[in-house]
């Protein structure tokens, strides 16, 4: 493969079709909303094991953290609605990305808008994540890795990448 690709479990983003690529070119991790845990954080042990294997064991040269528009997860964040005690799971997922809350919504702000800077905050939070892990740290020190911030809208079906010189998502 030449992308890991790690996105949302939601079955409307198909990432091949998704990214033009044909079976075995994309190694793909998919969590609920996207979400990679903090290295430092006891669920990290299943996207950080891929991780490593992509990385370092395929030798995967791009590795590219995908949201979407009209994600249930980014949904309930946004919504401040936690999931109840029968999904503690689900729960303590989707508080790893809580600090989404943290966006205030501005006066002009229509609701449509609001959720698009949240699924772009987040995809920047995840981007951010994968920078601390130490194999995508070493990786991008030795030239071998570029990483890369995306999101998807189901709306106009239009990609949306992260542009790290204007700190601002771009599209097509």
């Amino acid at each position: 493969p030449t992308l890991m690709y790690i996105g949302c479990c939601d079955s409307r983003v198909e990432p091949g079709p998704l990214v033009g690529a044909g079976p075995g070119d994309v190694f793909v991790v998919r969590t609920v909303a996207n979400i990679v845990p903090p290295p430092e954080s006891p669920l990290a042990s299943v996207v950080g094991s891929a991780l490593e294997f992509g990385i370092d064991g395929l030798k995967i040269p791009h590795l590219a953290v995908c949201g979407h528009t009209d994600c249930g997860g980014i949904q309930a964040i946004e919504a401040g609605s936690e999931p109840t005690e029968s999904h503690p799971h689900l729960r303590d997922w989707l508080g790893l990305a809580g600090e989404l809350n943290d966006q205030t919504a501005s006066e002009n702000e229509s609701p449509e808008e609001r959720h698009i800077r949240l699924v772009e905050a987040n995809v920047r939070l995840q981007r951010d994540r994968l920078l601390q892990y130490s194999v995508v740290a070493r990786a991008l020190e030795e030239r071998r890795l570029k990483v890369h911030g995306w999101y998807f809208d189901l709306r106009d079906q239009k990609m949306h990448w992260y542009d790290t010189k204007t700190d601002a998502f771009q599209s097509e």
